[in-house]
């Protein structure tokens, strides 16, 4: 492991990561360390005595704003990843002395190649090209990562981490109002920003709804159910183009949290793993936030 761990360039006394040719046998040897890792238990816990996920964090650092190294991104989230799974002490140390939300968070605002307008609110460019593969794969790792270390952080958060859970809000709207490479990759990518919206607190999930742009306000808003249930193909469409409006207030995300189960009940997906994620998801939002409440009920009424 020790080897493996300097090949891929996880030891503290590296630097940088300049040499465009050492990025092949950085991705090979992070791709070892994660079949390892997943497989032995021994190596499990040498992890924890090497201190791995600290190395990981310190690489994910130096890749997080340079080009053409997505693949070492994504097998760093990866690996983060099954750490995180198999060992829950873990998440502790991401989550406070590694500042893993921050962090993983600004991966995955790298990736989406987000621009604030506000605070808690980005620029969508509805007619631009939807995530490259690579962008797609870092992001949902850099999701299932945060996944673990936000377990339980609706039940027990402090009120200075109200920001940064906002901000991963913020993020995690944009997300859902993207597309990946393909059909099938936006439903995962969305899929786990579903499971992740489910552990942030309720009371930050305000930002899934923002007030209109000033473009928006001058465009001609269009609320969906004025098109006819079969018509999919137009409201892909019209849910790229234009706005959502219920009261002020842009609504694009939840509406597309609301087509995001409605497909999973066309598919007949299980109800546990299919539906309970967005359903609950729905459900908190509705309690907590009016505007969303009435929103859904007009939407389910009609």
């Amino acid at each position: 492991m020790q080897i493996l761990l300097r090949l891929a360039k996880l030891n503290e006394s590296d630097d940088s990561l300049e040499k465009v040719s050492e990025f092949p046998v950085i991705v090979e040897s992070l791709k070892c360390l994660c079949n390892i890792v997943f497989n032995s238990q021994m190596a499990q816990q040498l992890s924890l005595e090497l201190n791995l996920a600290a190395k990981l964090c310190n690489l994910l650092r130096k890749c997080k704003d340079r080009k053409f190294i997505s693949d070492i991104k994504c097998f760093d989230l990866r690996l983060l990843f099954l750490l995180s799974l198999l060992h829950t002490d873990i998440r502790s140390q991401l989550r406070y002395e590694l500042q893993g939300l921050p962090l993983l968070t600004q991966i995955l605002e790298s990736a989406f190649s987000i621009k604030w307008t506000d605070e808690y609110e980005s620029a969508i460019d509805h007619n631009g090209p939807p995530l490259s593969p690579q962008e797609t794969d870092c992001a949902i790792e850099a999701l299932k990562a945060l996944f673990n270390v936000t377990v339980d952080s609706w039940k027990v958060h402090k009120e200075s981490d109200s920001h940064q859970f906002r901000v991963m809000a913020a993020v995690l709207r944009h997300c859902l109002l993207i597309a990946g490479p393909t059909e099938d990759k936006t439903e995962e990518l969305h899929s786990n920003a579903v499971n992740l919206l489910s552990n942030v607190p309720v009371s930050c999930l305000d930002v899934l709804i923002c007030p209109l742009t000033h473009e928006e306000t001058a465009q001609e808003s269009t609320t969906l159910d004025e098109l006819p249930s079969d018509k999919t193909a137009e409201k892909e469409t019209v849910l790229k183009t234009s706005a959502v409006v219920y009261n002020g207030m842009n609504m694009a995300a939840i509406h597309v949290l609301l087509h995001f189960m409605e497909k999973r009940i066309d598919k007949g997906s299980s109800y546990r793993e299919g539906l309970t994620p967005v359903l609950s998801l729905l459900t908190e939002c509705s309690r907590a936030h009016r505007n969303i409440r009435k929103f859904l009920k007009d939407q389910v009424i009609a």
